[in-house]
């Protein structure tokens, strides 16, 4: 039996301190320690790692177009799973993008029910949004329904450092784990919900109130999610810069399809930001991180209903929480599905 599957279905408590401790030494542990809370460090800042990580990504690109799908989708995983082994991971800064929590206290006008994070990496955007939710857990208790974080990711490496992180978080946070069930899946993010597989459930064991059942995510709670599942929040940070700029209309078909008619954003942090439009047919665009620019984002996403939010006038802008390491690189987008009428 794997370590991700011991997990798979293990509620959170403190009888799983030792367990914990075996989880964190094991050998998928994040080998990346040179970044510290305190001294985040950037792509840009790590260009030879970049450079190794860019040359493995289009090994597997090379790869997966002499491949079928199915085998497409298992050397994708591979690849970011080799990454994560060797600790080439300079996306991954160690902490919570402190921008997301403070972009939705500003713009975000109803209280989320359920969010999706694809490309979770290590968790703490699951975290981050599960302790936001937690702030409004009377609305819940109300009967206005429950609520759940989700996480997916293809690669397992990735999967099981995220377990360790989110596990960490909740024995050391003061208040315990948190409500707000956090959930996270493996699989193709462009591929039906349905076909993802549950590798760990912060909640699997908890009282009625925090079960995700009938009413809210499946037609039976088994782990499968139903194929029409909508999320009323989205959040993508440094998702669509990490796929080849051909798939980035799938990736607008996905978000739109995924996201509430009524009610839902879809916030992206746009990186590694640029003012020129990219040709996405371009191939000798180098990445990941492929750059992006608006324009990138607004043929994806325009063509499926999706539009940019103008507040402030011009739409995007940058956060006042933005990581010191990535000013000047960074915007905000939010979107939404244009009103009918």
């Amino acid at each position: 039996m794997t370590t991700t599957m011991l997990f798979r279905n293990h509620a959170i408590s403190r009888k799983n301190r030792s367990l914990l401790w075996h989880f964190k030494k094991s050998s998928f542990s994040n080998k990346n320690t040179s970044s510290t809370k305190d001294e985040p460090i950037s792509m840009d800042g790590r260009h030879q790692q970049v450079e190794e990580m860019r040359q493995r990504m289009q090994q597997q690109q090379q790869q997966s177009s002499l491949s079928n799908k199915d085998d497409d989708d298992k050397n994708q995983g591979s690849a970011w799973d080799s990454l994560w082994e060797d600790g080439l991971t300079p996306w991954d800064l160690g902490m919570p993008t402190k921008a997301l929590i403070s972009e939705i206290r500003s713009k975000k006008k109803s209280f989320i029910q359920t969010a999706f994070v694809p490309g979770c990496g290590s968790g703490y955007d699951l975290i981050s949004l599960a302790r936001y939710m937690d702030e409004y857990d009377h609305h819940y208790l109300e009967g206005s329904g429950r609520r759940c974080v989700i996480g997916l990711e293809i690669s397992p490496k990735s999967i099981e450092r995220a377990t360790s992180v989110i596990l960490e978080e909740s024995f050391s946070n003061i208040n315990g784990p948190s409500k707000t069930p956090i959930c996270l899946y493996h699989g193709d993010a462009f591929a039906c919900p349905s076909t993802w597989e549950l590798m760990y459930d912060s909640t699997s064991t908890t009282d009625s109130k925090n079960e995700m059942n009938e009413s809210s995510l499946s037609s039976s709670w088994n782990g499968k999610l139903s194929k029409d599942i909508k999320f009323d929040f989205i959040f993508d940070y440094l998702f669509f810069c990490a796929i080849p700029p051909d798939l980035r209309p799938t990736w607008g078909y996905q978000m739109s399809h995924l996201l509430q008619q009524e009610d839902g954003h879809l916030l992206t942090l746009m990186f590694p930001y640029s003012t020129t439009r990219n040709n996405n047919n371009n191939k000798t665009l180098r990445g990941p991180p492929y750059p992006v620019s608006l324009q990138d984002y607004q043929d994806a996403l325009h063509p499926h209903g999706l539009e940019l939010l103008l507040d402030p006038p011009g739409g995007i802008y940058e956060s006042e929480d933005t990581f010191p390491v990535r000013r000047g690189q960074e915007m905000v987008g939010w979107w939404s599905h244009q009103k009918k009428g």
